[in-house]
């Protein structure tokens, strides 16, 4: 079942987008005495949730490692690669 809503006139609907848009919901409640005290704005724009960011150059230092190790491993590959073929074909001229 669906619950009664009692009627807005056009004035109450207004009102409380106005309302809405000054105030945020979340600042009160059970929490407000935690918002009060950390200094929270009514309009919560002062909030700060504590993330930080990372460096980007910790990244780019993390790719550039790791595309060097590929690269160094694909050139040993490579290399082993060449020379097994050149064994098979010196041992196959000797036979």
């Amino acid at each position: 079942m669906r619950p009664i809503e009692p009627d807005k006139t056009e004035t109450q609907e207004e009102s409380g987008q106005e309302n809405r848009a000054s105030t945020i919901e979340w600042r009160y409640g059970p929490a407000q005495l935690w918002y009060d005290m950390l200094g929270v704005d009514e309009n919560g724009e002062n909030f700060d949730y504590g993330f930080r960011l990372k460096d980007v150059s910790f990244w780019l230092q993390g790719i550039r490692g790791t595309a060097v190790y590929l690269i160094v491993i694909l050139v040993v590959t490579l290399l082993l690669v060449v020379m097994m073929v050149a064994a098979m074909v010196c041992i196959s001229i000797i036979q």
